[in-house]
């Protein structure tokens, strides 16, 4: 298995590498997709950053049917997705739930999207994977994204 040669798992469907320039292949991107599909949340994610502190954090995330984000903020960081395989659907949202967009996101047209800091959003998977790269600012903490539910 690629995914544990690679990256050693730090949470429960999160695992980070074990040195930043592992390689990334479609052999471990059906790896992650596969890890999503086992698990109650419908979510794995590869850190390609090898820790938590790590000022740079670049991740690959791997959804599976079902699957739709809690709606969140960042509000200390802007976040860049970059979707590799399937097709998503990302909303921004005002404090008050109320809808602002809807962006399709999909790998026939991988086009980046930018998320400024302190933006209501989410993400729903509507095709059977959906598998995308996040770039943020580290270091991670648990006050990193607020939930609007919390």
């Amino acid at each position: 298995m690629i995914l544990t040669r690679i990256a050693k798992k730090s949470l429960p469907n999160v695992f980070h590498a074990v040195s930043w320039g592992q390689p990334i292949t479609y052999e471990l991107i059906e790896e992650l997709i596969c890890e999503a599909k086992k698990n109650l949340q419908n979510k794995a994610r590869l850190c390609l950053h090898p820790s938590p502190e790590s000022v740079q954090q670049v991740t690959l995330l791997a959804f599976a049917l079902p699957y739709e984000d809690k709606i969140h903020k960042h509000p200390g960081h802007t976040e860049i997705i970059l979707p590799i395989l399937g097709r998503a659907i990302y909303t921004t949202f005002n404090e008050n739930r109320e809808v602002l967009n809807h962006t399709s996101m999909s790998s026939a047209e991988p086009f980046p999207l930018s998320t400024p800091n302190n933006l209501w959003h989410s993400v729903r998977v509507v095709s059977e994977f959906f598998v995308m790269l996040e770039i943020g600012k580290g270091p991670f903490r648990p006050e990193s994204t607020i939930r609007l539910d919390d």
